[in-house]
């Protein structure tokens, strides 16, 4: 109750008694006593009840109706749907930045609703055409022709301010653009890096540092680790995942960038039985031959296999860093990293896995989505925390520039690698289709050793009938 031998203000005390009230009560009632019933109760002057009652008004808890009385204020509420809250290394941190903003915004309520990667896509689709969409989606930026044909999302167009797109990376902001407007925000830039076992790498290498260029360089020290132990996996592209799309554009579009292949090119042009690609097909069978590298694991085995030392070089994006850990929580290892090595024609390419966050057509209030959006990919502290807790870089170069937390060893390989990413190009709804037909190809190229210009000719021209 009430002390009115206590040194702090009658009105404070009020107003952190109206706040318990607000708590206990909230659920049954929005209405809250009047200024008379509460100056009785309570033994204070009205003056000073109303007092607090107008901090609360401003502090967005309450709201007074004209004739009527007072009343708790009603949150708005944003249903936001994402895959990290299913994932052990995001799923508390996301919690954490949601209650952040939370406690800054009383009148907000955010509904945080967690869906597994494998199935997101498909349940935003649905929900979209139930007209039940999510106010906010965490997307990939490889879904947005599929979500913008479907008119699920809103475009942001108003937020790129020149003086914005200025704070990007470039190849970030085309990864959110499709038909010349903007769908989405960057939550973190994802580029993939080169994973390597500082233990095994002196072991059987006799250097606990990676000073190599090209990959034909990392070629002979796999080959050297193996001979040395065979039990050792000198690296793996993990074709045994029920989902090869995911393998073609994690792992093989790093070397098809790497040669300047690809899928499609910016252009929309279907480029994947180009003489670039052809030559790059080429080379990564003559690398995994020389390499020993290992085909048979599915990406979480070959995480498994890397956090146990079991492994010695693994590409992945900045999220990995952290599961390694959770892999195994008992593992000595050690990691070093490196941004990736050049092909024979002397590239080095990543392409980019981001996490992008997007506002629904369907969602009421656009402008606070966009806010609560902004919160959690753009504010600074947040963005530290994200880094330190996922290994995710921040959306804005300028927040990296001249900030010692990006500085660490891991920190300056991901700033590296990030002048050296694209985003693949999907310029059309049926990518993501097509996508099956390359991932079959790769299988059909790189385990059943098929012709390769004749795999990637009958490729292209499926590819062509999706896009007609």
């Amino acid at each position: 109750m009430i002390d009115k031998s206590s040194g702090t203000p009658l009105y404070k005390q009020i107003k952190e008694y109206l706040i318990n009230y607000i708590k206990n009560n909230g659920v049954n009632s929005r209405k809250i006593p009047s200024e008379n019933d509460l100056s009785r109760e309570l033994g204070i002057s009205r003056p000073t009840v109303r007092k607090a009652l107008d901090f609360l008004v401003k502090d967005g808890i309450i709201e007074k109706v004209h004739g009527k009385g007072t009343y708790i204020k009603a949150k708005k509420s944003f249903q936001f749907t994402n895959w990290q809250s299913t994932e052990e290394i995001t799923k508390k941190p996301l919690e954490y930045i949601i209650n952040k903003y939370l406690e800054q915004n009383n009148d907000i309520e955010i509904i945080n609703r967690g869906i597994e990667y494998k199935n997101l896509i498909k349940s935003l689709m649905e929900m979209t055409g139930h007209g039940k969409a999510s106010d906010i989606m965490a997307i990939t930026y490889l879904w947005i022709p599929l979500l913008v044909n479907q008119g699920a999302l809103y475009p942001l167009d108003k937020y790129y301010t020149d003086e914005f797109k200025r704070s990007l990376y470039n190849q970030s902001t085309r990864a959110v653009m499709y038909k010349n407007s903007f769908y989405g925000f960057n939550w973190g830039n994802g580029p993939h890096i080169l994973y390597y076992n500082k233990k095994i790498l002196s072991e059987y290498y006799g250097k606990d540092r990676l000073d190599i260029e090209y990959y034909d360089d990392l070629c002979d020290i796999m080959k050297i680790i193996k001979e040395k132990d065979p039990n050792i996996i000198s690296m793996c592209l993990p074709f045994n995942n029920n989902d090869l799309r995911f393998v073609l554009i994690h792992f093989l579009y790093i070397f098809l960038f790497s040669f300047n292949g690809g899928i499609v090119n910016d252009q929309g042009e279907i480029i994947i039985n180009s003489q670039e690609n052809i030559r790059a097909f080429e080379w990564i069978r003559e690398f995994i031959k020389k390499g020993k590298i290992d085909i048979n694991l599915d990406i979480n085995q070959a995480r498994k296999k890397f956090a146990e030392n079991r492994m010695a070089f693994w590409i992945d994006g900045p999220w990995c860093r952290n599961i390694i850990s959770t892999i195994n929580k008992n593992s000595d290892i050690e990691v070093g990293f490196k941004v990736l090595p050049k092909s024979p024609i002397g590239l080095s390419y990543s392409s980019l896995s981001n996490h992008i966050l997007s506002v629904s057509n369907q969602c009421n209030d656009k402008d606070i989505a966009v806010d609560i959006i902004k919160y959690i990919a753009m504010d600074s502290c947040v963005s530290e925390y994200y880094y330190k807790t996922t290994g995710m870089l921040p959306a804005s170069k300028d927040e990296i520039k001249d900030n010692p937390v990006y500085d660490d060893e891991f920190g300056k390989i991901l700033k590296k690698q990030m002048e050296s990413s694209l985003p693949i190009p999907d310029a059309y709804p049926g990518f993501s289709y097509s996508m099956n037909f390359c991932a079959k190809a790769c299988r059909e190229i790189l385990i059943g050793n098929k012709d390769i210009p004749a795999v990637l000719n009958n490729t292209a021209e499926s590819i062509k009938e999706i896009y007609r």
